[in-house]
C-alpha cells in the first residue's frame, strides 16, 4: 500500500493518495472486501478526517469503521511482508506507533518491517490509530511468543504459528466485512490452533 512508504505533508495530499490507494485495493489488491464499500462513503468518511488530527482513518467510531479495520490491516501487512521478502536486512528504518524499527531491533533476525509488525501494541494510546490490528495477520504466521521476549514489550500469550498468505488471504471473502467475521471464517476454513486464534483477536480487541 504506497502511503505506508511515502511521507505526506498536507491534508489535500494524504487525501489524494488515499483515494489512489484505495483504487489501488479495489482493482488490485483487495477486491473481495473493499468492493462492498461504496465510493462516496469512503471519500465522506476521508474528508470528515482529513480536517481533524485523526486523519485518514479516524478513531474507529464511523459506521465503516470495522471493514476498514479490516482492510487496512491486511494492507499493512502485505506492505510490510513484500517490503521483507525484497530487503529482509537492507530495509531502511520503518516507522509506526512513535517508534522507529531497525533490523534486528526489537527483534533479533528480523527485518525493520517485520519488528514493525512483531511491536505492534493496540494499548499505546499515543496513537490515534491502534484500533487497526496491524500486527494481527503475523501473528498468526510467526512462530514466536511475545510472552517469553526477554524484556517483554507486548503482553500477548501467542503460542499460533503456520498459518500461510495464501490462508489468510482465502478468509477475506467478500461478506466478510469485520474482523469478527473475519476470526470466524478464518477458522471455519482452518482448524489450527483455534483458542489461540480466539486469544489473538481478544487482544486487539476483536
Amino acid at each position: 500500500m504506497p502511503q505506508m512508504f511515502i511521507e505526506v505533508r498536507t491534508n489535500a495530499q494524504k487525501l489524494h493518495l488515499l483515494l489512489i490507494s484505495l483504487k489501488q485495493i479495489n482493482t488490485i489488491i483487495f477486491p473481495q472486501v473493499f468492493k462492498e464499500i461504496n465510493i462516496i462513503n469512503r471519500v465522506h468518511i476521508i474528508l470528515k478526517y482529513s480536517k481533524q488530527n485523526i486523519s485518514p482513518y479516524g478513531l474507529g467510531e464511523a459506521t465503516n469503521s470495522p471493514i476498514i479495520a479490516l482492510g487496512i490491516d491486511w494492507a499493512y501487512h502485505m506492505g510490510h511482508f513484500l517490503a521483507d521478502q525484497r530487503y529482509a536486512h537492507r530495509s531502511a528504518q520503518a516507522n509506526e506507533q512513535g517508534i522507529g524499527y531497525l533490523n534486528n531491533n526489537s527483534v533479533a533476525l528480523l527485518s525493520s518491517h517485520l519488528n514493525l509488525l512483531e511491536d505492534f501494541d493496540p494499548s499505546r494510546t499515543g496513537d490515534p490509530f491502534r484500533w487497526i490490528p496491524k500486527g494481527l495477520m503475523y501473528d498468526l504466521m510467526d512462530n514466536r511468543n511475545d510472552n517469553n521476549a526477554v524484556p517483554r514489550r507486548i503482553p500477548l500469550d501467542d503460542n499460533v504459528t503456520g498459518y500461510t498468505i495464501q490462508q489468510i488471504f482465502n478468509a477475506l471473502q467478500s461478506d466478510v466485512t469485520s474482523l469478527q467475521q473475519y476470526r470466524v471464517r478464518l477458522l471455519t476454513q482452518n482448524t489450527n490452533n483455534p483458542t489461540g486464534v480466539t486469544s489473538i483477536f481478544t487482544f486487539y480487541g476483536y
